[in-house]
């Protein structure tokens, strides 16, 4: 299942995605909502929907990438 997850990551990388698509399929790959990886990370439950869906942040601070990335198991250079 694993090798499945990282799969589908490194294609949505390679086709060009950037870190909105990673977390997007990472999301999915772990069954988890994106209201749900926000309250993960002790943020407001949109939080992580606003970034990915409207660029709302630009970017991830290095905390919240650190913690997405360890929970959903993939390394946080793919969120920057």
């Amino acid at each position: 299942m694993r090798t499945d997850r990282l799969s589908s990551i490194n294609r949505t990388v390679a086709r060009g995605g950037d870190a909105r698509g990673v977390l997007r399929v990472a999301a999915e790959n772990r069954g988890v909502t994106l209201a749900e990886l926000s309250r993960a990370i002790e943020r407001s439950a949109g939080y992580v929907g606003r970034f990915v869906g409207r660029g709302v942040p630009a970017v991830l601070d290095e905390a919240d990438r650190r913690d997405l990335a360890r929970y959903l198991g993939i390394d946080d250079s793919l969120l920057a």
